[in-house]
C-alpha cells in the first residue's frame, strides 16, 4: 500500500538502504509505545513476583515499628517527626529497587 510523503504525494517504492541506514543514525527508527510498556510491565510483575515476600517482610515491620509507640515519642514534640520520617526513609529505602526497575522504561 502506497504511503503519503511530507509534500502528499504517495510513495511507491521501498526505501533504499542507504535511507535506512542514516535514519538509524539520525535517531529516526520506529518504536512502538506499546512494546516498551509491556516490557517494562512484565518486568515489573517479575519484580513483584521474585521479590514479593521479601516487600511483605519488610513492610510487615515497618508497620509493627510505626504502629508500636513509646510514652517518650508521644509526649515529645522533636521524636514523634522524626520517627515518622524515619519509618517513611526506611519504606522508600526498601521499595527502592522496584522504583528503579519500574523507572527504566522513563
Amino acid at each position: 500500500m502506497p504511503q503519503e510523503s511530507e509534500d502528499g504525494t504517495e510513495k511507491t517504492e521501498e526505501p533504499t538502504a542507504r535511507k535506512l541506514d542514516k535514519a538509524a543514525k539520525e535517531g529516526q527508527v520506529a518504536r512502538s509505545a506499546e512494546l516498551t510498556t509491556a516490557a517494562c510491565t512484565i518486568i515489573g510483575f517479575l519484580a513483584l513476583f521474585l521479590m514479593g515476600s521479601y516487600f511483605a517482610k519488610e513492610l510487615t515491620e515497618i508497620f509493627e515499628g510505626a504502629f508500636a509507640f513509646d510514652r517518650k515519642i508521644i509526649y515529645s514534640p522533636n521524636l514523634l517527626p522524626t520517627k515518622l520520617l524515619s519509618t517513611i526513609g526506611y519504606a522508600l529505602f526498601i521499595f527502592l529497587p522496584l522504583f528503579l526497575i519500574l523507572l527504566t522504561d522513563f
